[in-house]
């Protein structure tokens, strides 16, 4: 291990925004890891489940509208002088796109719940929902912009900042409602959620206001902006888009199947909830590092094809895999090890112990297909990518069709394996051919 991190020289941009990213991140996952302990306990694991209903909805926005805008900014603002102009061509395009969803959401929410998700309870936290996709598009872009010129100490502070003003909003509320004697609801956390999108915007504005360059080209030049980001974002929003859907379509999936194997719709929603909200977190935190590290890959890999520096791109990707290895390996251990009794004692749910020693075994996947995407991703392999990650879902869904109705929850957490060893695999696969590594 000692000897991999000593071929990142400190001095190199990677690193430092890697380390930057992975103190922000570690300490925003474990604040919400310890909160997230503390929600299963005020709407309990069918709430849970609800939320975890609801979220990939979330998803398919953020690919429509954010996604795929925010990764053209990065790789453009890494190529070019004029970096702030980029991150306005994305928000003029991202803003008014998540305005329009925000409406849609709002006005068929109820035939949303009740004919896809199949759950009426889902009609306020969808509306909750929707207000936040606009100001969710807006630090999404600045923050984007940010990463492109590699400042990193900004997206990482305003992560902290959303963080923060989430949880304390949602702890707030809370406490007024059990002073109230009113019952806390799955709407309250995205109210909360809400409130930190609207944090972060606000800081993330301020901080643009005062490092923003270039402003005085010609408006003709930041049209010719807008449509060279529409060319190169619109095939990887549409594949990101097909690919959200897919994972929403599964969200929906799991219970059905579940209440297939037998069980009625509450425990469906407690096991899905004890899954998606528990399991797969608790088992995920450590990828705050693997996360950080492909967020500040793309702009560096996208600068290096820029200069044909084919050398450097390929050391970076062994440089990585190693990395990713050691750490896979290292968590799947200590997981089997100890990961199932600390679940346990954490949300007090035997069956949370149980999934975390089978989903062990994805980390050292998991963390490679991140980082090797996000290579992929800022070689401008974003179509390949995307078809992979659809192919991994499809896996997932076809374990999950097959499987569940038969064997119950295992043959979710089987398809959760294959599918992220699938993608791992043709990732690697791909930039094996590409620079034989």
């Amino acid at each position: 291990m000692k000897n991999i991190l000593s071929k990142f020289s400190f001095k190199n941009a990677i690193l430092k925004g890697t380390l930057i990213l992975t103190i922000s991140g570690i300490t925003c996952r474990a604040i919400g890891f310890f909160f997230r302990v503390y929600m299963t306990h005020l709407i309990g694991s069918e709430g849970m489940g609800i939320y975890q209903l609801i979220i990939p909805f979330a998803g398919v926005v953020y690919a429509a509208c954010i996604a795929g805008i925010c990764t053209g900014i990065s790789r453009f603002t890494a190529e070019s002088v004029h970096s702030s102009h980029w991150m306005i061509a994305g928000s003029v395009l991202s803003i008014p796109l998540s305005i329009i969803c925000s409406l849609i959401f709002w006005k068929y929410a109820e035939l949303i719940s009740i004919r896809i998700l199949l759950n009426p309870d889902c009609v306020s936290p969808l509306r909750t929902l929707a207000l936040s996709f606009p100001f969710a598009a807006a630090h999404s872009c600045i923050g984007a912009y940010f990463l492109g010129i590699k400042k990193v100490t900004i997206p990482a502070v305003s992560q902290l900042i959303e963080q923060f003003v989430r949880i304390g909003s949602i702890i707030l509320v809370s406490l007024f409602l059990h002073q109230a004697g009113r019952p806390f609801t799955v709407s309250m956390i995205l109210f909360g959620n809400l409130i930190g999108d609207i944090a972060a915007t606000i800081y993330n504005f301020i901080c643009f206001h005062f490092y923003k360059k270039n402003l005085e080209s010609k408006k003709l030049h930041l049209l010719n902006q807008i449509r060279r980001m529409t060319t190169y974002s619109l095939p990887l929003t549409m594949n990101r888009v097909l690919m959200q859907l897919l994972a929403s379509g599964e969200a929906v999936l799991i219970p059905v199947q579940l209440m297939l194997y037998g069980h009625d719709q509450t425990a469906a929603m407690s096991l899905y909830g004890i899954l998606a909200g528990m399991a797969l977190p608790f088992i995920s935190f450590p990828s705050a590092i693997t996360n950080a590290l492909s967020v500040m890959l793309l702009p560096e890999i996208s600068e290096a094809q820029s200069k044909n520096d084919i050398k450097k791109i390929a050391s970076i990707i062994r440089q990585t895999i190693q990395l990713c290895l050691i750490m896979g390996l290292f968590f799947t251990l200590l997981f089997i090890l100890i990961g199932s009794r600390l679940s346990v004692f954490m949300f007090n749910n035997d069956t949370v112990g149980i999934y975390v020693s089978i989903l062990a075994w994805i980390c050292p996947f998991q963390y490679m297909a991140v980082t090797l995407g996000s290579i992929l991703n800022g070689l401008g392999k974003t179509t390949s990518t995307c078809v992979v990650n659809i192919a991994g879902i499809l896996i997932r869904i076809l374990f999950l069709m097959l499987l569940t109705p038969r064997i119950g929850v295992s043959g979710c957490l089987y398809g959760l394996l294959c599918g992220q060893i699938f993608v791992c695999a043709a990732h690697f696969l791909q930039l094996r051919h590409m620079y034989q590594l």
